[in-house]
């Protein structure tokens, strides 16, 4: 598997074998040393994720997935704040 098909669902459904070849791959590719494998607690979940060390800055490895950028103006829902904001907006007009 290459980098670019590397997504955050195939990453987290490697077992652990799997994961450090791949990361050594990288590893080798990128002329990098890999640091460690491990598993880490972010943002409430956990996930693995592999640290490498090249030309003396520590990278990690963050597979992601397909991106949408902007937003749907159909699901806004303007917090309170905005709410009041827009309304004295209007009455200044």
């Amino acid at each position: 598997m290459s980098l670019a098909d590397l997504t955050a669902a195939r990453w987290a459904g490697l077992d652990d074998h799997q994961a450090l070849a791949h990361a050594e791959r990288l590893a080798e590719q990128f002329s990098a040393d890999l640091l460690c494998l491990e598993d880490a607690d972010y943002a409430g979940r956990r996930l693995r994720r592999a640290l490498f060390h090249r030309d003396g800055i520590t990278y990690a490895l963050v597979p992601g997935g397909e991106v949408r950028i902007g937003f749907d103006p159909a699901c806004f829902t303007p917090s309170p704040q905005q709410g009041l904001d827009i309304a004295d907006r209007l009455r200044q007009r």
